[in-house]
């Protein structure tokens, strides 16, 4: 009786279907300008990279997975950028063309065209976010470099033989923007508000009310120049001439001054602003959500009553002064 043996040999060709780089890694920096113009959609695409190093594939018997670079994009998506004037914390969103970089198939281990990786564009869009989102604490420096990755389909089992293994095999962008762009900031300009006459008899009644003050010299008022903010704006009030709440008078010790009469300021017209320690609270100036690239002017509209704040009333001239800071989150 003869007996008939069958071998069967089971190979993977899935294993025996990748991509390697001779030297491993190779790795391209980019310094492509980034204009940071707009709060939202800021693209930039950088392409035509520079890498040498030519890929070797092989799909034996066009049996196996296919011979494709794959690319891969930081996992990190919030970056800060440390402007002068303040620091830009800017959500990154990441695409390219094409999704993956696929090779042609070869029955033998064959060096690829390195031009299609090279040629391949990276799309990065920029949106500027608040601080105030907690950003802070997991933005990651932008200037350290964005790392995109291409990286091969990874072998396995008998594929990574005889030097063939792609384990930590990649071609590395780089991109370490160059970045233009205006940080806004907000400054106030200095002017002067008119509060109309009122009698001595008005004063003993306790009749003065808020009225309208109206700017009579200088533009009372807040310019935000050109650029972009992760930041709310405020402001508050100073004064070294205080009594309670009620700004005193400078010409009051002087020929011609009122005596002991003074103003109350109100943003409403309805309440007065409250001071402790010669500092009133602090008071929304723009918000994080209509900051705009455009230059920007906030008119400082206010109200003021007169107030007597001693004895010695005599008519007179009546001025206070009262200082107007700005401040950043």
């Amino acid at each position: 009786m003869k007996y008939l043996f069958f071998l069967i040999a089971l190979i993977s060709f899935g294993a025996s279907s990748h991509c390697y780089i001779s030297n491993g890694a190779e790795t391209y920096v980019s310094g492509d300008e980034l204009k940071l113009n707009n709060m939202k959609g800021n693209v930039v695409n950088i392409s035509n990279f520079k890498f040498t190093h030519k890929p070797i594939c092989r799909n034996l018997f066009d049996m196996g997975g296919e011979t494709v670079f794959s690319i891969e994009f930081p996992r990190e998506t919030y970056y800060v950028y440390h402007a002068d004037a303040g620091d830009i914390y800017l959500r990154a969103t990441f695409s390219s063309d094409p999704a993956h970089i696929l090779y042609d198939k070869k029955n033998s281990f064959t060096e690829m065209d390195i031009g299609k990786i090279n040629k391949a564009e990276i799309t990065l869009t920029f949106d500027v976010v608040s601080k105030a989102t907690g950003v802070s604490q997991k933005a990651k420096n932008i200037n350290e470099g964005i790392q995109i990755d291409f990286i091969p389909e990874k072998c396995f089992s008998t594929g990574c033989l005889f030097g063939h293994d792609n384990t930590n095999h990649y071609y590395r962008v780089t991109y370490i923007p160059q970045i233009t762009q205006m940080t806004k900031t907000c400054r106030f300009n200095d002017g002067v508000l008119t509060a109309p006459a009122v009698t001595i008899s008005d004063l003993n009644n306790n009749a003065s009310r808020y009225l309208k003050l109206e700017p009579t010299s200088g533009n009372v008022s807040f310019i935000c120049n050109k650029g972009l903010s992760s930041y709310s704006f405020k402001y508050h009030f100073e004064s070294e001439s205080i009594q309670g709440n009620i700004l005193k008078n400078e010409y009051e010790n002087e020929y011609g001054g009122a005596g002991d009469v003074g103003f109350e300021i109100s943003l409403n017209g309805s309440q007065a602003i409250n001071f402790s320690a010669g500092n009133s609270s602090s008071y929304d100036l723009l918000n994080f959500k209509d900051v705009t690239p455009e230059e920007q002017r906030v008119n400082l509209n206010l109200y003021g009553r007169y107030v007597v704040y001693g004895q010695n009333i005599r008519p007179g001239k009546v001025q206070s002064r009262v200082k107007v800071v700005t401040e950043y989150e």
